[in-house]
Protein backbone atom coordinates (compact mmCIF):
# COMPACT_ATOMS: atom_id res chain seq x y z
CA UNK A 1 0.00 0.00 0.00
CA UNK A 2 1.36 3.45 -1.13
CA UNK A 3 2.11 5.93 1.71
CA UNK A 4 0.97 9.51 1.66
CA UNK A 5 2.96 11.99 3.30
CA UNK A 6 1.38 15.22 4.65
CA UNK A 7 1.92 18.64 2.71
CA UNK A 8 5.21 19.99 2.99
CA UNK A 9 5.71 23.33 2.98
CA UNK A 10 7.22 23.23 -0.66
CA UNK A 11 4.14 21.52 -1.79
CA UNK A 12 1.90 23.96 0.20
CA UNK A 13 3.74 27.19 -1.98
CA UNK A 14 3.15 25.37 -5.39
CA UNK A 15 -0.38 25.47 -5.17
CA UNK A 16 -1.24 29.03 -5.67
CA UNK A 17 1.67 29.17 -8.50
CA UNK A 18 -0.68 25.75 -10.11
CA UNK A 19 -3.96 28.20 -9.55
CA UNK A 20 -2.12 31.18 -11.10
CA UNK A 21 -1.06 28.90 -14.30
CA UNK A 22 -4.55 27.36 -14.70
CA UNK A 23 -5.82 30.90 -14.31
CA UNK A 24 -3.57 32.26 -17.25
CA UNK A 25 -4.15 29.15 -19.45
CA UNK A 26 -7.97 29.66 -19.09
CA UNK A 27 -7.48 32.71 -19.90
CA UNK A 28 -5.25 32.29 -23.03
CA UNK A 29 -7.99 29.33 -24.58
CA UNK A 30 -10.93 31.97 -24.37
CA UNK A 31 -8.90 34.63 -25.99
CA UNK A 32 -8.05 31.86 -28.60
CA UNK A 33 -11.87 30.55 -28.86
CA UNK A 34 -12.89 34.67 -29.16
CA UNK A 35 -10.15 35.02 -32.21
CA UNK A 36 -11.66 32.04 -33.95
CA UNK A 37 -14.92 33.05 -34.02
CA UNK A 38 -14.60 36.27 -35.65
CA UNK A 39 -12.72 34.56 -38.27
CA UNK A 40 -15.50 31.70 -38.30
CA UNK A 41 -17.97 34.72 -38.43
CA UNK A 42 -15.46 36.71 -40.97
CA UNK A 43 -15.32 33.91 -43.09
CA UNK A 44 -19.15 33.46 -43.24
CA UNK A 45 -19.67 37.73 -43.95
CA UNK A 46 -17.22 36.45 -46.88
CA UNK A 47 -19.42 34.30 -48.17
CA UNK A 48 -22.59 36.31 -48.68
CA UNK A 49 -23.50 38.30 -51.76
CA UNK A 50 -24.42 41.79 -51.88
CA UNK A 51 -27.67 41.08 -52.24
CA UNK A 52 -27.95 38.92 -49.53
CA UNK A 53 -25.97 41.28 -47.21
CA UNK A 54 -29.12 43.76 -48.47
CA UNK A 55 -31.34 41.32 -47.47
CA UNK A 56 -30.42 41.48 -43.88
CA UNK A 57 -29.57 44.71 -43.35
CA UNK A 58 -26.13 44.72 -43.89
CA UNK A 59 -24.33 47.36 -45.95
CA UNK A 60 -21.82 45.63 -48.40
CA UNK A 61 -19.01 48.51 -48.07
CA UNK A 62 -18.91 48.07 -43.91
CA UNK A 63 -19.25 44.20 -44.36
CA UNK A 64 -15.88 44.59 -46.40
CA UNK A 65 -14.07 46.42 -44.07
CA UNK A 66 -15.13 43.97 -41.23
CA UNK A 67 -14.16 41.05 -43.19
CA UNK A 68 -10.70 42.76 -44.16
CA UNK A 69 -9.92 43.39 -40.05
CA UNK A 70 -7.38 40.70 -38.78
CA UNK A 71 -8.77 38.68 -36.51
CA UNK A 72 -7.18 39.85 -32.99
CA UNK A 73 -9.15 43.47 -33.81
CA UNK A 74 -12.29 43.76 -32.60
Amino acid sequence: MPVISPPTSTSMQIWPQLRELAAKTRMLLQLAGLWLERRRTRDQLSDLSSEQLRDVGLNPVTVRREIEKPFWIA
